[in-house]
């Protein structure tokens, strides 16, 4: 994994300089200095740009030739999640206002909170299994499965939101 970072990271930096070439003239009308600064930032193989992008079209085909002919990766676009700030201001209790980056809800209040909701139905129906199975399978295994996953699941969900 980290050789796998390590090649990647010149490639994210000419990625970075193309979205901060972009976006340029957004911040040049910011007079209130209300935008943050552009941000690229990558987990593993999932790049995540945070930038006022209005040219995507165009701007993913150079991102796609930047990680096809420096580390041989293919950008998959029916991966790619947009998300419009403003619109979250202008409705923030649509619940469809949102994306989830790494497993954390990023949106309005009401994405979030039906993210919440979903993921702790999910977690609900991995603890019946556990009930269910309770008398088939070794105490010891059910145990790990509650340690390993389903408590390590809440937790990150509480941390994350």
């Amino acid at each position: 994994m980290m050789l796998f970072a390590i090649g990647l990271q010149s490639s994210l930096n000419k990625i970075s300089e193309i979205i901060h070439e972009d976006t340029l003239s957004t911040y040049k009308n910011d007079k209130d200095k209300s935008i943050p600064p552009p941000l690229t930032i990558a987990y593993a193989d999932d790049i995540n740009i945070v930038a006022p992008i209005e040219n995507w079209d165009s701007l993913s085909i150079k991102i796609s030739e930047i990680l096809r002919n420096n580390c041989g990766l293919q950008l998959n676009l029916s991966k790619t999640q947009q998300l419009n700030i403003s619109s979250i201001c202008k409705s923030p209790l649509n619940p469809d206002l949102g994306i989830k980056i790494v497993g954390i809800p990023i949106g309005s209040d009401s994405y979030i909170t039906k993210f919440a909701k979903d993921t702790l139905a999910s977690i609900k129906l991995d603890l019946d299994l556990i009930q269910k199975y309770s008398t088939k399978l070794p105490k010891q295994i059910l145990f790990s499965l509650l340690k390993f996953c389903i408590t390590s699941r809440a937790v990150y969900l509480m941390r994350t939101i």
